[in-house]
């Protein structure tokens, strides 16, 4: 498993409940990594790749409840970052079928995004919400 798959201190945004759900979205990866690398059944990897497409959905939906409730002024664009990553993730997954589904590419866009949009886009949220919140 890439190291880059294991949670590091660097990955939180400072924001409880961002911070949870996010260690869960990595630990989703890493389980579809697993899979893949262990030549699970293709049924196992298609439940797994539909519970990553789920939760990647229930997350954003749940972040963008914060950034309502904070009244975050960059709403729409993150909106727009989050719209952007579920259109690459659903033309990656091909119908969740694994065979059809090259798992580098796969996990390396995931891995980036996990990365990237974290530790910068949800970052700057959390920041926000500590400076509305005099932390």
């Amino acid at each position: 498993m890439s190291s880059d798959l294991i949670w590091k201190e660097a990955y939180n945004v400072g924001y409880f409940e961002i911070d949870e759900e996010h260690k869960i979205f990595l630990k989703t990866i890493q389980k579809i990594d697993e899979a893949f690398l262990n030549e699970e059944s293709q049924e196992y990897i298609a439940r797994l790749l539909e519970e990553l497409h789920k939760y990647a959905q229930f997350h954003f939906i749940s972040e963008e409840n914060i950034m309502f409730k904070y009244g975050y002024p960059n709403l729409e664009e993150h909106q727009a970052e989050h719209v952007a990553l579920m259109r690459k993730m659903g033309s990656l997954l091909i119908t969740f079928d694994p065979r059809l589904i090259n798992r580098e590419k796969l996990i390396a866009f995931l891995v980036d995004w996990f990365k990237n949009h974290t530790t910068y886009s949800d970052k700057k949220l959390a920041q926000f919400i500590m400076s509305k919140n005099n932390c």
